[in-house]
């Protein structure tokens, strides 16, 4: 038994991070799961491509964040992304997708500021991660967003980058993979749970922003 589960935490280390961030006693949160299908199923229904938002969805400007490693893949987000800037001001930010997130943040504030209209920021994984690393580098940034969507980001860390990163084998053949790519080995580090959670205590995100998860 004992013997079984050493061999389950050699194999699996990050079990014990998983759902840490929800143990923080200032920890906030609130499960909006109905009201996003009653709006979602309402849009569905609908048979019209142009009322699928409501009218004052073109008073916004959105920024798409990919995630990790988006770059490189053909058709990543390709027909959203389409979709949406047909209908409203829609930008694909030109994160480097395989850089750290603070440095990505930087990216996301330039293209934040450029916009006329309040912003609403979409990023999907790791893209999630680098708008709201943003917001909280800097703060003066929540003047011009109205909120966030994150799509599937790892907030809390993510497991797959804090089992390569402390495999030593796993990170010696990332680390190679990712200087192939131009890319930055801390990419993978920022999204440990150990960075992130140490990040989160130093630069909480801003409470006055909506963040959609």
């Amino acid at each position: 038994g004992n013997e079984s589960r050493l061999d389950e935490k050699k194999l699996f280390p990050s079990q014990s991070y998983i759902g840490w961030l929800k143990q923080l006693k200032n920890f906030s949160s609130k499960n909006l799961n109905e009201e996003f299908h009653e709006v979602y199923d309402s849009f569905s229904r609908s048979q019209k491509a142009s009322s699928r938002l409501p009218a004052h969805a073109k008073n916004y400007a959105y920024l798409i964040c990919k995630g990790f490693m988006g770059g490189f893949i053909v058709g990543y987000w390709t027909r959203y992304f389409s979709h949406l800037k047909s209908n409203y001001n829609a930008v694909m930010v030109p994160l480097h997708t395989v850089g750290s997130s603070i440095h990505n943040a930087g990216i996301i504030k330039k293209y934040i500021l450029k916009q006329t209209k309040p912003v609403i920021l979409i990023g999907h994984s790791k893209g999630g991660v680098d708008s709201v690393v943003a917001l909280s580098l800097y703060p003066e940034l929540k003047e011009k967003v109205r909120g966030v969507i994150c799509v599937q980001s790892p907030h809390g860390g993510s497991p797959v980058a804090n089992d390569f990163v402390h495999k030593d084998s796993a990170a010696v053949f990332f680390s190679g993979a990712l200087r192939s790519l131009m890319g930055d080995p801390k990419s993978m580090d920022q999204l440990t749970y150990q960075f992130r959670r140490n990040f989160m205590s130093e630069h909480p995100p801003p409470v006055d922003v909506s963040i959609l998860c």
